[in-house]
Formats: C-alpha cells, sequence, structure tokens
C-alpha cells in the first residue's frame, strides 16, 4: 500500500480561500437586491387587492343600504371620514348641537347592520394613521362606539365625542355639501341640490357664502391650479359620467393609502378599481384639507384630484 505524502493530504483538506468567501457573499447579496424588491412589490400587490376587495365590499353594502332607504346612501356631513352614527353624536362637547353636525353621519352607517359586524373592512393594510389595532381608531374602538349607544350609559360620552371617535381609511363623499345625503349610482349620486348648499341653507344667487366650497369650485370662471394635472378648465369640473365615491386614505394624508403609484376607489355604481397617479403628482403634493373655506381656486387640488378619479374611463 502506497502512502501519500503528509504535505499533499494536508493540500486536499483546505478551506476556502478569502477571496472566494468574499464572492459568495457578493453574489448572495446581488441575489437579495434583485429580489427584495420583487417580493416588496408581491406583497404591496396583495395589500392591494385587499384595500379594493374592502370597497367593493362595501359597494355591496351602500347597494343594499339604497335599496332599504329610497335609493339614498349614508349622508356625508362635517365629518365625512369618521365612522360616526349621527344620531349619537355629541357635537364635540357643550353648546347646542348644530344640524350638520349631529346629521354627519357617513358609512359607518353600514356598521354592522350591512357589513356584517366585519369592521376590518374599514381599515386599508397599507394605511399606517389608520390601523384596525388602534387603540383610537382601530377595530375595538369601533366596536366599542356600537355597544354603548345610549346617553344613559356612562361609556357613551367617550364612545361618541368627535375628538375620540375611530376614523376610517377611507374618505366619502367629498362633493356632497354638509349634511346632503347622494344617491345610489351614477349621476343621480350628486344632483346640484346636494352639491349647491348646506344643508339647512336656502341658496341666494351671487351669494358665495350660501355655496359649498365644491360648488364654488365647479362655477369659477378662473383657471384652477395647473401643476397637478395641467390645465383645469371650468368645462371639466364637476363633468363626469360615473363620480367617485369613496377612496383610500383620502383624509389621512394621499401618501397613506398609496398602492404602486396609484389609488383605490370605489365609484358610484359600486364597482372598484385601482387609478394610476400620473407621475407621482398626487403623491408628491401632499394634498390639504378644503372643506372648511374657499381659499380660492388655486389652491383647490382636492376637488382637481376627486375629478380625476372621477374621470378615469
Amino acid at each position: 500500500m502506497v502512502e501519500l505524502p503528509v504535505h499533499r493530504c494536508r493540500g486536499m483538506a483546505r478551506g476556502f480561500t478569502l477571496i472566494e468567501i468574499l464572492v459568495v457573499v457578493a453574489i448572495i447579496g446581488l441575489l437579495v437586491a434583485i429580489l427584495l424588491p420583487s417580493l416588496a412589490r408581491a406583497r404591496e400587490q396583495a395589500r392591494r387587492v385587499v384595500c379594493l376587495n374592502n370597497l367593493r365590499q362595501m359597494g355591496v353594502a351602500f347597494g343594499t343600504y339604497s335599496g332599504g332607504n329610497k335609493t339614498y346612501l349614508p349622508m356625508a356631513g362635517s365629518f365625512r371620514w369618521s365612522l360616526m352614527e349621527g344620531a349619537y353624536y355629541t357635537g364635540g362637547g357643550s353648546g347646542a348641537l348644530r344640524i350638520e353636525d349631529w346629521v354627519g353621519v357617513n358609512h359607518g352607517l353600514l356598521y354592522p347592520k350591512y357589513i356584517g359586524n366585519q369592521g376590518e373592512l374599514y381599515f386599508c393594510p397599507s394605511n399606517k394613521a389608520f390601523t384596525k389595532e388602534d387603540p383610537e381608531n382601530g377595530l375595538k374602538a369601533l366596536q366599542q362606539r356600537y355597544q354603548h349607544p345610549y346617553r344613559s350609559d356612562p361609556q357613551w360620552e367617550n364612545s361618541h365625542n368627535f375628538p375620540i371617535s375611530p376614523l376610517s381609511a377611507y374618505g366619502y363623499g367629498v362633493p356632497v355639501g354638509t349634511g346632503r345625503r347622494p344617491r345610489d349610482a351614477g349621476l343621480k349620486a350628486y344632483p346640484l341640490d346636494v352639491i349647491q348648499t348646506p344643508y339647512g341653507v336656502t341658496l341666494n344667487p351671487g351669494d358665495p357664502g350660501t355655496m359649498t366650497n365644491y360648488y364654488r369650485y365647479t362655477i369659477d370662471p378662473a383657471e384652477a391650479d395647473a401643476s397637478l394635472f395641467g390645465p383645469w378648465p371650468q368645462s371639466r369640473r364637476g363633468k363626469y359620467l360615473i363620480p367617485a365615491l369613496m377612496s383610500d386614505a383620502y383624509f389621512g394624508g394621499w401618501t397613506e393609502g398609496y398602492h404602486l403609484n396609484g389609488y383605490d376607489v370605489l365609484y358610484t355604481d359600486f364597482h372598484a378599481r385601482w387609478v394610476l397617479d400620473p407621475g407621482g403628482r398626487i403623491h408628491n403634493a401632499q394634498i390639504g384639507d378644503a372643506r372648511h373655506e374657499y381659499p380660492g381656486i388655486l389652491h383647490c387640488q382636492v376637488f382637481q384630484v376627486w375629478d380625476y378619479f372621477s374621470q378615469q374611463p
């Protein structure tokens, strides 16, 4: 039997060199860098599907609600992004209740009767501001409010006062005047009377104080802010076949419910679809709230976005 030299055996058993290890690590890092964006996109795609399903189910609930309420949908009201149910709203504390506040109900009326206690439908999985786990705005807070519906209940005040009322991740009925009720489909959703004046106000032609902000936006002959979508003349405002009814993350900030460079939108015929944000313009604009005053046509980007959603094919 021939024995191999000792030095040759040692050479055959040697480990990897430092350079070989670094090459392997570099290859693994490259593969991870390639795969991670795809995995992140796949996760966001899954969240977008959940969000669209939420909107579609709420669309079914809106249709069912309208069938039992003479084709009307829940009122939009002053605080249309919260889940207050209206009749139990305290108005935020002391003082007489204003009719435009206590009728400020919204899609919270779909719970629990019309969405079968599925409160998680109110929470977009991509929205980081209003999550179902949030102790103040989440599912537990929503359920507590509906477990304490009477003024005689010691917990009634805390569960129905607006400042601590749970908020939805979905914004609803933007063009509707305060306390007005949109209809169930198509152009009927926003007839002139629901966008022209707030509830309980008589329109005085020529008096801007009796008009809603959205109506003033539609009739203003001035050129709107062109930074979002280019020229936006009066002829484009409020002109669409099927208006948008709800969008994700509307009052939580435009970026909160962002899905792969676009937004999920529910329309008044109760179908939902994803709408592209052209060049990220909406996302980058960080649009504020235009409900309480009319700062001028150059600042009404929130209404332009709603029109943009409504004018998509």
